[in-house]
C-alpha cells in the first residue's frame, strides 16, 4: 500500500508539472502572437516583400546594401542584395523555390555570373534538399521575430525556460525544436510580450577572419542538423527591434546578428509589404 500511495504521489507530481510547463509555453505564447498582431492576423499574411538597407561587418571592412526579402509562405523565398562599392554595383539572388535552390548574381558591368562558381555554392535550380533546407533554417530563425513560430507551419515543440534578467528588464525563455531537429531558445519581452532575441548554436564563421587568413569569408552556408564542419561551435544572436504596425501585424524594421559577441550584420527595414501581389517569376530557378 505505501509503495502504491508513493507511486500516486510521484505520478500526480508529474503531470502537474507537464500541466504547468504546457500552461506556461501556452500562456507566453499567446501573449507574444497578440503582441505581433494576433494568431488569425499572423495566419493571413502568406506573402511579404521587405526592403531595406544592410551593414555587414567582413573583417576590418564594412559593407552596405541594399536588401530586399521576398517571401511566399510556405515554400518560396528570395533574398536580394545590391551592393555598390568604388561607384562600381553588384548584384546577387539567393533562395529556395520547394527544394530547388535559387542563386543568381549580376557583375558590375551588368554581365550574369556563374553562381557554381561561388564557393560552396549549389548549383542553381537544381533539387537539392539539403542546401534548401539549410537556407530554409537560416530564414526560420530570421522570422522568429516575425511569427514567433515556423513560417512555414512546420511542427515546433516548445519548452518554457523561465524567466531572463538583464539590466534593461526582464524575459521569458522558450526553447525551440523544429522538425528537422534544429533548436533555437527565443527570448521575448516580459512586459511588451514583443520577441527580443534569438539564441541558438552553429559554426564560428567568423574564425577564419580571428585567424587572419586572406581571403576568409563569413558568408558560409548555415549549418543543418548532420551537416560536418571544420569550424568550432559558438552562439548566435538574433535581435528584433523598432517594431512597427503593417496593417494588421507588428514587424521588427531592425534586426541585428552577432556571432560569439560580435556584431556581423544589421538590417534597417525601411518598408514593408504585407500579401503584395507576387509575380511567381520573382522565385524562377532558371533566370
Amino acid at each position: 500500500m505505501r509503495v502504491h500511495i508513493a507511486l500516486t504521489v510521484v505520478v500526480f507530481s508529474f503531470v502537474s508539472q507537464t500541466r504547468a510547463q504546457t500552461e506556461a509555453v501556452r500562456n507566453v505564447l499567446d501573449a507574444t502572437q497578440t503582441a505581433l498582431g494576433g494568431a488569425t492576423a499572423l495566419d493571413r499574411v502568406r506573402t511579404v516583400r521587405a526592403e531595406g538597407r544592410s551593414v555587414r561587418r567582413v573583417g576590418p571592412l564594412t559593407l552596405g546594401s541594399r536588401v530586399t526579402l521576398t517571401l511566399a509562405r510556405p515554400d518560396r523565398y528570395l533574398l536580394t542584395e545590391a551592393l555598390s562599392v568604388g561607384g562600381r554595383s553588384a548584384e546577387t539572388a539567393t533562395g529556395f523555390n520547394g527544394d530547388k535552390v535559387i542563386q543568381r548574381a549580376t557583375g558590375p558591368d551588368g554581365t550574369r555570373l556563374d553562381p557554381g562558381s561561388f564557393a560552396q555554392a549549389p548549383i542553381a535550380g537544381r533539387s537539392d534538399p539539403t542546401a534548401a533546407a539549410a537556407l530554409r533554417r537560416e530564414l526560420r530563425l530570421l522570422l522568429l521575430g516575425c511569427f514567433a513560430d515556423a513560417f512555414d507551419a512546420a511542427r515546433t515543440a516548445v519548452d518554457y525556460r523561465g524567466t531572463a534578467e538583464a539590466p534593461d528588464g526582464k524575459a521569458d525563455a522558450l526553447h525551440l525544436v523544429f522538425a528537422d531537429g534544429s533548436d533555437a531558445t527565443l527570448f521575448t519581452d516580459a512586459l511588451t510580450h514583443l520577441p527580443l532575441m534569438a539564441s541558438w548554436e552553429a559554426p564560428d564563421t567568423l574564425a577564419p577572419l580571428r585567424a587572419g587568413g586572406r581571403g576568409a569569408t563569413i558568408s558560409s552556408p548555415p549549418s543543418f542538423p548532420g551537416s560536418p564542419s571544420p569550424l568550432p561551435i559558438v552562439e548566435h544572436r538574433l535581435y528584433f527591434s523598432d517594431y512597427r504596425r503593417v496593417g494588421d501585424v507588428r514587424w521588427p524594421f531592425v534586426i541585428r546578428r552577432s556571432v560569439q559577441g560580435e556584431l556581423l550584420e544589421e538590417i534597417r527595414f525601411d518598408r514593408i509589404s504585407i500579401n503584395p501581389a507576387m509575380d511567381p517569376k520573382v522565385f524562377a530557378v532558371d533566370r
